[in-house]
């Protein structure tokens, strides 16, 4: 009879045994599906033409025309820097998840991805919404160190989560930052830009009697009347021909102040007219490049409007 106890144990224990493995193996499919997933989002990035972000109930939207990015909020519409959107669209286009932080939506407050902390972002395609992710808490950590503790490497980490969804994501980067920004940092902020191979004349109109032009003339720059250094001068444009300003402002007086102007002259019929002035503790550009009117330091001021001398040997 005992025999007969222990035999149906041993079956017992090795039918528990063969479910334990059968779980271990294939599990629950809704629970692998999310155990193992890779990617948060993963979209074609030339699917997306829209972008909102929303926060504080204020929102700030990004929208393609033609091939060019916009932004807008209620104060406006404004030509975007491409390559800030750009990155923004390929980073939420492929969130990759580091791990599952929490299914508890107790926590969602902890990790910022709640309604009043959490920063709301949506892709579209047209009208269709493409996925919308309320992204959270920034964080990072260092991953290894040099002698002394000095050399290592860090870890920049973002808390997400599916708007649809309760659980918390933690995903590789820094989108948290990328996402948290007021619209002028969407906005382009291009002071000067041009292929320097196609620049015939600089014209230089400063205050007094320092101005000066660089015109080139069969296969020679000159400085006025004078030889100028082609090395110089072809440094000097390649130098400034993508320059950004810091940031924009709305408070410009430019009465009773010095006025600074650089006029670009290309092969292409393209002229470009740049005008500066110093106020207060910062310098005022106006360019013909941008709709509006942004600020820089003095190190940039000097940058685009150098003393003739800089030209010569």
């Amino acid at each position: 009879m005992l025999k007969s106890k222990n035999k149906v144990l041993v079956i017992i224990l090795a039918i528990l045994g063969i479910a334990l493995v059968i779980k271990l193996i294939f599990g629950d499919t809704k629970g692998s599906e999310r155990s193992f997933k890779k990617y948060l989002i993963e979209l074609n990035t030339d699917n997306v033409d829209k972008l909102t972000i929303t926060n504080d109930e204020n929102t700030i939207t990004m929208f393609k025309e033609g091939n060019k990015w916009y932004v807008s909020d209620i104060t406006g519409k404004y030509f975007a820097d491409q390559q800030v959107i750009g990155d923004l669209v390929n980073d939420m286009s492929a969130m990759k998840i580091e791990k599952l932080v929490s299914t508890e939506k107790t926590k969602w407050k902890e990790y910022e991805v709640d309604d009043t902390l959490g920063v709301k972002v949506s892709l579209f395609k047209g009208k269709k919404r493409l996925a919308e992710v309320i992204v959270g808490r920034f964080s990072y950590r260092q991953t290894g160190s040099g002698q002394g503790g000095y050399g290592g490497g860090y870890q920049l980490s973002t808390m997400v989560r599916l708007n649809s969804e309760k659980e918390i994501y933690s995903i590789e980067g820094a989108i948290s930052m990328q996402v948290k920004r007021s619209l002028d940092n969407f906005r382009d902020k291009t002071i000067i830009s041009f292929d320097p191979e196609t620049v015939q004349k600089l014209e230089y109109i400063y205050p007094a009697d320092s101005s000066f032009t660089l015109a080139l003339s069969n296969g020679e720059w000159l400085l006025n009347s004078e030889i100028a250094s082609i090395g110089k001068v072809i440094n000097f444009l390649n130098e400034i021909k993508e320059t950004k300003g810091n940031s924009f402002t709305q408070d410009v007086d430019t009465e009773n102040v010095e006025e600074f102007q650089l006029r670009i002259t290309t092969n292409t019929g393209i002229q470009i007219l740049v005008k500066s002035y110093k106020t207060e503790d910062k310098y005022v550009f106006i360019t013909s490049q941008n709709e509006g009117v942004l600020t820089e330091t003095e190190y940039l001021f000097k940058k685009i409007f150098p003393s003739a001398d800089k030209f010569l040997e």
